[in-house]
């Protein structure tokens, strides 16, 4: 049995140096070839170079170095555009993507998952670069889940934004060569991501663009139903900050949902934002009030008062107005006795 032992041991340990060799051999090979590409190129022969590069580049991909493999496949590229021969140009920075996206699958396979969403996330930025959309995004979202799992909160976020980003620069090309259709569409998608990663504006902002896209096509279903979406999400982020005690901005989003309300004529929501506008006014003149930011208060409930004069409601307007006034009464009485 000891006999056996010992005969395994240098058998694995033989494996292990030929494993090491061949690594050493290829590692130089690699290197051979990326130095035969330089020297091809400095003398102007392109078409070479770039075949050099490639063969560095998968030899390095075998080999599992990353970061060099995709050095080296981004290399070929240029050189291939030079030479007019963009499909060849387009399949190596496909393969750097690639690399990276093969990378990301190991690496999380094997429980490094942080490493796996940073790789991910080189990939889609690759992808994105080539003009594509739907794989980026896949990839994007691969990274937030498991940023997500790994408590990377912000890096979770960032990926988000990042795919919302994909789909708003993808519409906006489209726009530009007058694919009307399908550019009111990636801002819609756009809209959507945005919204999800609490990006208020942002959100606000494409379905707002959809709907002026749309209006060009004279779609009135779909503008009426971006225009509700934006006014939707300026409802819940007022929503979302009024519980932070955000009540001036609180008043600023119904106030902004209320004008876009306005815009498709549905009064009902109209009124029902410019009521809450005027709450969270009343409510923000209290906190300064309580503060002794008298002149402020006064300011937010003179707000109120506009706002619950435009939903009919007259007792809430003496309301606001009675409050108002009384709190320049208190500033003029800090002003004129004070301490």
């Amino acid at each position: 049995n000891l006999l056996y032992l010992l005969v395994g041991i240098v058998v694995l340990g033989s494996a292990g140096v030929v494993a090491l060799k061949l690594t050493s051999n290829q590692s130089g090979r690699a290197e051979k070839e990326e130095e035969m590409g330089v020297q091809a190129e400095e003398n102007g022969n392109l078409q070479g170079a770039a075949q050099y590069y490639e063969k560095a580049a998968k030899i390095q991909r075998d080999l599992g170095k990353i970061e060099l493999s995709v050095k080296l496949y981004r290399e070929a590229p240029n050189l291939w555009k030079k030479l007019g021969a963009l499909t060849r140009s387009r399949e190596d920075e496909e393969r750097a993507a690639m690399v990276y996206e093969e990378a990301g699958v190991r690496s999380q396979k094997e429980g490094r998952l942080k490493e796996a969403a940073d790789y991910f996330e080189k990939a889609a930025h690759l992808w994105r670069g080539i003009g594509r959309v739907k794989r980026p995004v896949q990839l994007y979202d691969r990274a937030v889940t498991l940023w997500g799992q790994t408590g990377e909160v912000a890096r979770a976020q960032a990926a988000e934004y990042k795919a919302a980003e994909t789909y708003e620069k993808t519409g906006e090309f489209a726009l530009e060569i007058c694919e009307y259709q399908r550019s009111a569409e990636f801002c819609e998608k756009a809209a959507d991501r945005w919204r999800k990663a609490g990006s208020t504006e942002d959100a606000v902002g494409c379905y707002k663009k959809a709907a002026e896209i749309y209006e060009l096509r004279e779609n009135s279903e779909k503008i009426l139903e971006n225009v509700e979406k934006a006014a939707e999400t300026y409802e819940e982020a007022a929503v979302m900050v009024q519980q932070y005690g955000e009540f001036e901005k609180t008043a600023d989003y119904f106030e902004k949902a209320a004008g876009l309300w306005m815009r498709i004529q549905h009064n009902r929501r109209v009124k029902e934002a410019e009521a809450k506008s005027a709450e969270a006014y009343e409510r923000a003149g209290h906190v300064a009030q309580k503060t002794g930011e008298f002149y402020k208060a006064g300011t937010f409930y003179e707000k109120a008062a506009a706002f619950w004069q435009r939903t009919g409601n007259s007792l809430r307007v003496k309301e606001a107005e009675e409050k108002a006034l009384d709190v320049y009464e208190k500033a003029n009485r800090v002003i004129h006795y004070p301490d």
